[in-house]
């Protein structure tokens, strides 16, 4: 943090001090995050546009606005899984109620390595993999709702430029379908297949 000009030392000096020690506290448990997250964007990215490109065709050039929600809407979704369940080495400031020493005490991924600071058990383990369900639950929910919103204006924008009767070439789900699914999504598919590839990296590089 303290040498020469980098990523780490522009993070931990420029942003507020718990996103600081969070992201520092990833580094130090997998020195290769970033490259990691770099990579998962660039899949996520590519995927999501090839996919509007291929089901949008020619109205792709019109419905632009609508296919960079989209791919938006996923790039952040993804981000936000990789950093809830990338693991995490605390250090700083402890825990100062209850609840926040009771998360304290579970590891991101459920296959975390158990540090100087932290001793994982089976139990808290097990019990991560729900926490962590119902955090990226939330997340997807937020990140859905929050979407939903803007492709709702879009939606209404293209409407009134086009005529009522115009629709899109990938139909724009409600705000309810939106925010639970991406709610589902995030919670119950994304969480468990980001313990287990956290399980496979850990046992590949043993």
């Amino acid at each position: 943090v303290n040498v020469g000009p980098s990523i780490v030392r522009a993070v931990s000096r420029g942003t507020p001090r718990a996103f600081s020690r969070a992201f520092v506290g990833r580094l130090m448990a997998d020195p290769a995050f970033l490259y990691k997250l770099a990579f998962e964007q660039v899949v996520t990215i590519s995927a999501a546009t090839m996919y509007e490109v291929a089901h949008r065709g020619d109205k792709l050039k019109s419905e632009w606005d609508l296919a960079l929600s989209n791919i938006a809407q996923l790039s952040l979704a993804n981000a936000l899984t990789v950093w809830c369940v990338t693991p995490s080495r605390s250090f700083g400031a402890s825990a100062t109620n209850g609840f926040s020493k009771f998360m304290a005490t579970m590891p991101n991924n459920a296959f975390d390595r158990s540090g100087p600071l932290r001793q994982y058990t089976n139990a808290t383990r097990g019990l991560s993999v729900i926490t962590k369900a119902a955090e990226l639950s939330a997340v997807g929910v937020a990140t859905g709702g929050v979407f939903a919103a803007i492709n709702s204006g879009l939606l209404s924008m293209h409407k009134k430029k086009e005529g009522e009767n115009w629709s899109p070439a990938i139909p724009v789900p409600d705000f309810k379908t939106s925010a639970l699914g991406m709610g589902a999504f995030l919670g119950i598919s994304c969480n468990l297949r980001y313990q287990l590839l956290g399980g496979a990296a850990r046992w590949m590089t043993e």
